[in-house]
């Protein structure tokens, strides 16, 4: 009996032991089905993951085509700064010129004023001097006008007197 109790005890063991792994086989089954399905999503996942990869690679291109023109773009305004800092250095010698050259000029207009001055002064003086001869001059031609008359008025006696002294001698003669 001890065999058949054995037996039998070892004959329950195996049932229930059948019992377990039928139901560890049974969540086992629903485990698998689970991680199947995780590792369905997990494929999406990926997938999308792939997607967002070429998405990020395509942005990494435009980023570095982006970066390549930002670096046209400063080394252009480095250029731009340089002849910035050419023409300011140029519009201030060429303000320094202006500068001088208005001195130039005022220090010219200043000197023409003075010679304009100086002239008309002079031309004032010699209008002044050919006036005071015109006067005199008019003064000396009335003068010699009054004097003139006188001598037409005397000559014509003279010339009167020297007829009347030709016809008393042609008479007495």
């Amino acid at each position: 009996m001890d065999n058949e109790k054995l037996f039998e005890f070892m004959e329950k063991m195996y049932s229930e032991m059948q019992q377990g792994f039928k139901g560890v086989n049974e969540r086992l089954d629903r485990v698998e089905e689970r991680l199947d399905r995780v590792e369905g999503r997990l494929d999406r996942v990926e997938e999308r993951l792939d997607k967002v990869e070429e998405r990020l690679d395509r942005v990494e291109e435009r980023l570095d085509r982006v970066e390549e023109r930002l670096d046209k773009i400063e080394e252009g305004q480095l250029l731009l700064e340089k002849e910035v800092a050419k023409n300011t250095i140029r519009i201030e010698a060429i303000e320094n010129k202006i500068e001088e050259m208005a001195e130039i000029q005022e220090s010219h207009y200043e000197q023409n004023q003075r010679q304009f001055e100086e002239h008309t002064k002079l031309v004032e003086d010699r209008f002044n001097v050919i006036e005071n001869v015109v006067h005199v001059i008019s003064k000396d031609v009335k003068e010699i006008k009054n004097e003139l008359s006188e001598v037409e008025i005397v000559t014509k006696q003279n010339t009167y007197d020297i007829s009347y002294l030709k016809a008393t001698r042609t008479i007495k003669g």
